[in-house]
This record gives structure tokens, sequence and C-alpha cells, in this order.
């Protein structure tokens, strides 16, 4: 369960018990978990089409399950190999338009919403995050010579572009470049690096970095491997609401995660705390928040409602 603190004047506009000065996240509105559905196995990221209908992408089983306003798996789309329409390593999903988008590293296979296969594209580079701005998918990589790619209803990635990554090569890439989060912040481009605790966004023709006040984690080598340890384990953008969630952490020294918010400064408040085993956060459109855990369950609070805290870029 998320307690979730008073960070702010603002009274809170949450369904939950009142204890002190926080707050317990009301009943969770749905589950999943592989104990009840084989399926549900290392869910690493979930997308909504524009009916509500959630895509919940489960890495171990292969397979995008369509999750009803019920919590009911309605189909499933994909399965394990390396044939068309088969997963592997699958670790982003993304739905524009009419078309889901599942990517898996250097490779977008692209299907009807009604789970149709429709094409496979092979990428000359790897893709690590994804997500989707005016209505176009766009992902982060390190192996180019800008760190940003556009892509076609296809899986093309037609455009290079946003901050360079300057080394040539791949450990330098990886440390400088790899694992970058890609937000999609109420049509604005952000770049958050989960490592140094840090975001990127465009002005015009230039790239604005910003501190988020955290302790960085840090990079290192053992022998020919490269390793990073994350300030932030994971980080979504409410839609619709010009806020950006955070789930960072925050003593080291145990097992407390905590979630915080992005205020006008570009600090973190922090708003609440957990100690569940959490691999990604998401906020669905209608403003649930998702935990997908490592656990493989996913968990979905009602309604989620941070006051006086939003991104601003500066606006």
């Amino acid at each position: 369960m998320f307690v979730l603190i008073l960070a702010c004047s603002s009274a809170f506009s949450v369904a939950g018990v009142v204890a002190g000065d926080s707050i317990a996240y009301g009943a969770i509105k749905g589950e999943l978990s592989v104990d009840d559905d084989a399926r549900v196995y290392k869910p690493v990221d979930v997308a909504w089409d524009t009916a509500g209908l959630a895509y919940l992408l489960c890495e171990g089983s292969c397979s995008v399950l369509v999750v009803d306003n019920n919590f009911e798996v309605v189909r499933e789309i994909g399965r394990c190999g390396d044939g068309p329409g088969e997963l592997e390593n699958a670790a982003t999903v993304e739905i524009a338009g009419e078309r889901l988008f599942v990517f898996q590293g250097h490779r977008v296979d692209v299907f009807a919403l009604s789970g149709a296969f429709l094409t496979r594209e092979v990428l000359g580079k790897q893709v690590d995050d994804t997500t989707v701005v005016d209505g176009r998918v766009i992902g982060t990589t390190k192996d180019g010579k800008n760190q940003l790619l556009y892509f076609d209803a296809g899986g093309n990635a037609i455009v290079e572009f946003g901050p360079t990554c300057d080394a040539d090569e791949w450990d330098e890439r990886y440390l400088k470049c790899g694992t970058m989060t890609l937000l999609n912040d109420d049509n604005q481009i952000i770049l958050l690096d989960p490592v140094l605790a840090t975001v990127r966004w465009s002005e015009g023709d230039e790239w604005v970095d910003r501190s988020l006040g955290l302790n960085s984690g840090g990079t290192w080598r053992e022998g020919s491997a490269v390793h990073k340890s994350f300030a932030i384990n994971t980080a979504c953008a409410a839609p619709g609401k010009n806020r950006l969630l955070m789930l960072y952490m925050e003593r080291r020294d145990d097992k407390h995660v905590a979630l915080g918010v992005v205020n006008n400064d570009w600090k973190i408040v922090k708003i609440g705390e957990t100690t569940e085993s959490i691999r990604k956060i998401a906020i669905s459109p209608a403003g649930d928040l998702w935990l997908l855990l490592w656990s493989s369950e996913v968990k979905v609070y009602d309604n989620l409602a941070i006051p006086c805290a939003s991104s601003a870029l500066g606006r």
C-alpha cells in the first residue's frame, strides 16, 4: 500500500483513511496476478486506447493482454517466438491511432488493435524507451548521433533528432546515453536521466538541462562490463495534468521507495512511500495509478489526485 503524505497546504481530494498527517490511499480498484492468470508474467509496460482498454505488455508470457474496466483479460496479442507477430524480449508498448507498437530492442512489431499482425521492422538501432507525442511514436536510443527517433505507422524510424550522444565506443555510449526514460508532459518531450536525476527538454533549437535535486546514482566498470545504479527507479507523466511522477530511492539503507511529484522549481516533492518492489508506474487517461510489480502483479489505485505540483517547463 502507498502511504501518501500531505506535502502541500491544500487538501487531498482522494478517497482514503486519514490518520494524522498521512493518507492510506483508499482501496485498490483492481488487481492482476500471475497466481490467478499465468499470462500476467513479468508485466513491463502498459498503454491505453481511446475506449479505455488497457494493453498490458508481459515480457514473460511474450504477449499483450487487453484488459477491460473490470480488470478482465478480454484478448491476448502475440506469443513467444521469432516469427511474424511473435514477441521476444519485449520492452515497451505504445498505441498511435488504431495501431499497437511492441518494441523489442532492435525490432518493432505493429498490430491492429484487434490483434491482427500488420508488419515488423528490424531497426538499425536499439530502442530503450518510447512514448507517443502528437499521435507519433518516439523512441530513445544510444546508437545514433542523436538520442531520439520518430517512427511512422509502419514502425520505420524516419527522423533522428534531439540531444547528441558524443561518444564512439559502445560502453561509453551506454554510460552516457543509455537507459534514458522518455516522458510526454502534455506533448512536451522530456528526456529523463534516471542515474543523474536530471531532465532535458527543448526550447527552440536548444535542449535545457535541470537537476531534480536528488542524490545521483552512479556508473562503474568491472572488467569489460559496465554498470549503473539509479537514483530514479521509474517515472511517468499524468495525462492532461502537466505533472511528472517519480519513484525514487530516498534511503538506500532500507527497502522504502518514495513517490514524488515534480514541482514548479523542478524539485521532487515527496507525496508518499512504499515497500512494494515496483518495476513501472503509469497513470491511465482516467487518472488511475497503475503499479507493475517485479512479483508479476499489477495493482491499480483509483483516481490518483496530487495537488499543488506541476512540472511547468518554465511556463
